[in-house]
């Protein structure tokens, strides 16, 4: 299928079912819900390589994980409890 422009509209519900789905926009790409909008995945990977991510909420912003780390790169992990605990003292 091709055109110029192309809408779709559901009065309630789309849904797309696929293995892969890939989505390519030359300029930008806009998602929006008035309520909710959920994204998950077994890895989410979001990248602004030549740009900047930015995060603006009315309330907080949680980030929970084992690890969060911050403008640094993975430190290895402790290879016994002592020295865990160590670290854990610092």
């Amino acid at each position: 299928m091709q055109a110029v422009d192309i809408e779709l509209n559901a009065t309630r519900r789309l849904d797309i079912s696929c293995e892969t789905l890939q989505v390519h926009a030359r300029r930008s790409i806009e998602i929006a819900a008035e309520e909710q909008l959920k994204l998950a995945g077994g890895d989410v990977d979001v990248r602004a390589p030549s740009g900047e991510i930015s995060l603006t909420a009315n309330d907080d912003i949680a980030a929970r994980g084992e690890r969060i780390l911050l403008n640094s790169d993975a430190p290895p992990l402790p290879l016994t409890w002592a020295e865990f605990h160590k670290r854990q003292a610092r």
